[in-house]
């Protein structure tokens, strides 16, 4: 729970959406009845998290073995990291996003399985 930026895990499995990062960056759309817009006081604790937040997951005991675990380079993501720096990111004029950005950023995951599964 401490691991928590914003203090959205406020007991041990209970969590406010509307504190965490991760809803924040990903949920908050005029088209979700959400406002779009990300409350000041969150914003000022989102720090270097621009597209969500694992610090919860990277906390958890339970999750230190996969975390710790080596898994092979994904060339896809190895090639369109290189373009990707936070500068890049918060410069980047909107059809860049639109055409580029956007598809991959809900599309990246690939199938493979986990170690052990």
């Amino acid at each position: 729970m401490d691991a928590c930026p914003t203090g959205a895990i406020y007991e041990p499995f209970k969590l406010n959406p509307y504190k965490c990062l991760g809803f924040n960056a990903w949920m908050r759309q005029e088209k979700n009845n959400i406002p779009a817009v990300i409350p000041k006081e969150i914003r000022e604790k989102m720090g270097i998290h621009v597209h969500g937040c694992d610090l919860c997951q990277e906390a958890c005991r339970r999750n230190q073995k996969i975390l710790k675990s080596e898994f092979p380079k994904d060339e896809f993501l190895e090639e369109i990291s290189q373009n990707f720096t936070l500068n890049e990111i918060l410069h980047m004029p909107e059809d860049f996003y639109k055409e580029k950005v956007h598809p991959i950023m809900y599309n990246y995951i690939q199938d493979f399985k986990l170690p052990g599964h």
